[in-house]
């Protein structure tokens, strides 16, 4: 192997991160070509080059390893499924969130309608804000944290369903209610006004990113209204490569929302929540899925 060569590698999330991953084994330079928005928005940027090991969890191994270059073409968009398309904009819609514009939210938001990018300025905004909070805590030990938005019980439920080898939903399926998860959490916590809860339960909805919501319980094949269920996704929630446990009695941390563009920041940005007020708001979770049904 010639390690003075440069990889190419052309695929979405999954291929980019194997594949960086091998290359940050044998130290080799690595450029990426996204084809998917997932990839383009979230997968590429930022050198986390995780693998998933089930049954136990989502990028369990893997690496920090930046991309020597990333190489960006709309033109892979028309490429794509609605399902793919809708996936990666779970995670547009995540940095619209944590930036500071409700007319950039609304944009994106209506990317989900037309099914299509049509704002180059906004979508290029998107990536940068990204690449910005990477560049500035590469290691994730503080503000990279807030990316996580939606992906403690996204994660969890992707998990879930390869242990019991049911049918998956997409990563952004699982991110968009883990999404709605941390805005119920964050209102019911006092973090958050009602109308700012309220406008962004909206957006989240009008965007369609959670069209696959309909066949949720059927997917899961379990009442997850149960608490025994929420057990199971609490364990694999305190699983996760993301929480750090001093004691089996620890909670679960999450990110949670003030309002768009601001986070909750003591303790690193990590707000905590035991189990039985975590599942108090995932059936308050399950009630506005039902509702936007």
């Amino acid at each position: 192997m010639d390690k003075k060569k440069n990889w190419v590698v052309i695929g979405g999330g999954v291929t980019s991160d194997i594949t960086s991953f091998a290359a940050s084994i044998a130290k080799i330079d690595v450029t990426i070509v996204p084809t998917t928005l997932l990839a383009m928005v979230d997968a590429s940027v930022g050198g986390k080059c995780g693998v998933n090991f089930f049954p136990y969890g989502k990028n369990l191994i893997g690496s920090f390893y930046p991309a020597k270059q990333i190489i960006i073409c709309k033109s892979w968009l028309e490429t794509l499924s609605q399902r793919e398309f809708y996936s990666g904009l779970t995670e547009c819609l995540k940095h619209a969130f944590l930036m500071s514009s409700w007319e950039g939210i609304k944009k994106v938001s209506d990317w989900g309608v037309s099914c299509r990018v049509n704002d180059d300025k906004l979508f290029y905004k998107l990536v940068l804000f990204k690449q910005e909070v990477v560049k500035n805590d590469f290691f994730e030990q503080d503000k990279r944290v807030i990316l996580n938005l939606g992906h403690t019980l996204g994660h969890a439920i992707e998990t879930f369903l390869h242990q019991d080898h049911l049918e998956q939903i997409s990563h952004g399926q699982a991110v968009a209610i883990g999404m709605v998860f941390s805005l119920v959490a964050s209102f019911r916590e006092g973090l958050m006004t009602c109308k700012v809860f309220d406008s962004l339960i909206r957006f989240i909805f009008s965007s369609r990113i959670l069209q696959e919501r309909t066949k949720i319980k059927k997917i899961f094949n379990k009442n997850i209204e149960d608490k025994s269920f929420w057990s199971v996704i609490f364990l694999l929630m305190r699983s996760d490569k993301k929480q750090v446990f001093e004691n089996v009695n620890d909670k679960v941390s999450w990110v949670l929302l003030e309002n768009i563009g601001q986070c909750f920041q003591e303790k690193d940005y990590k707000y905590k929540l035991d189990f039985e007020t975590s599942y108090t708001y995932w059936l308050e979770t399950l009630n506005i899925l039902d509702q936007c049904g």
